[in-house]
């Protein structure tokens, strides 16, 4: 009876080591990346979405912690204005030459 107690403990922390991360895939077609530009130093504030966009979400619940890692395609870039979606992907325009497939992943 007194090995029960150290027994009983030395299962739960082997049970825990042996627990994976789980690994969640971001779903396209319910992901929607957005954001806001400020236009003409406070004029007025462009919105926008990106229309293509991946990833993976990592949980790892016995170490409380994770990581996002989210892949967004610049070129899918959607002002809601033909015009300035056209602008925005055009060569002369410096917008989204920089962002062009950078991934991001946050810790």
């Amino acid at each position: 009876m007194k090995y029960a107690l150290p027994v009983a403990m030395l299962a739960l922390m082997t049970g825990s080591a042996l627990a994976a991360p789980v690994t969640y895939n971001v779903d396209p077609s319910h992901t929607y990346p957005s954001f806001e530009a400020d236009h003409m130093g406070g004029l007025s504030v462009w919105r926008g979405k990106f229309e293509k966009s991946s990833g993976t979400i990592v949980l790892d619940k016995d170490r409380a912690a994770g990581t996002v890692d989210i892949t967004i395609d610049a070129a899918s870039i959607d002002f809601g204005m033909p015009k300035l979606n056209e602008h925005a992907k055009s060569p002369r325009s410096s917008m989204l030459r920089s962002f062009r497939r950078r991934p991001t992943r946050a810790p």
